[in-house]
């Protein structure tokens, strides 16, 4: 048996501040399942945060590393788009940056806006998730074995086995 538990949601993002008054300036949210299932309360929640961070002067960058789910709304096409990155400058209003990419690519540098008169900050999504993988140690907790959710197409299989063969020597 088990015991329905309402457990609250707790999502981690980073928010960078000017100083010395503290007003935000940029909020970085990295999508979670919970963010983006339509039924959950994560969604309701995150959509609200959003509105808030849209409805201000702060700058707002969502990354979607998920395939799944609802993405957040926005006008316009972006292809590929297995995962996207929306970069949300305030001063900019209502236009965003938008940056698509496909399983095979590789993760893009991203702009990430600070004061209107400053050069933006580029942050390397490849580095930053190597470095989460590495001191997450997410190799000795990922199940390899278990095929993705969802499910890749038959050429993205054969894209995986090819990459993710050991480097051996003939």
């Amino acid at each position: 048996m088990e015991e329905p538990v309402d457990l609250p949601i707790r999502e981690t993002y980073l928010v960078i501040h000017q100083m010395p008054g503290r007003e935000v300036v940029t909020v970085l949210e990295v999508l979670s399942p919970a963010n983006k299932h339509p039924r959950g309360k994560g969604m309701s929640k995150y959509e609200r945060k959003r509105n808030e961070v849209l409805g201000s002067r702060s700058n707002l960058v969502e990354i979607d590393l998920l395939r799944d789910g609802e993405r957040p709304p926005f006008v316009g096409r972006v292809d590929p788009h297995d995962y996207l990155v929306l970069v949300h400058r305030g001063w900019e209003r209502p236009r965003i940056w938008a940056k698509g990419w496909a399983l095979r690519d590789t993760l893009p540098s991203i702009p990430v806006p600070l004061l209107r008169d400053d050069a933006p900050v580029s942050l390397d999504l490849t580095q930053a998730m190597r470095l989460v993988y590495e001191r997450g140690a997410y190799d000795l907790v990922l199940d390899y074995e278990r095929p993705p959710d969802p499910a890749l197409t038959a050429d993205q299989q054969e894209w995986a086995r090819q990459v993710s063969r050991p480097n051996r020597p003939a």
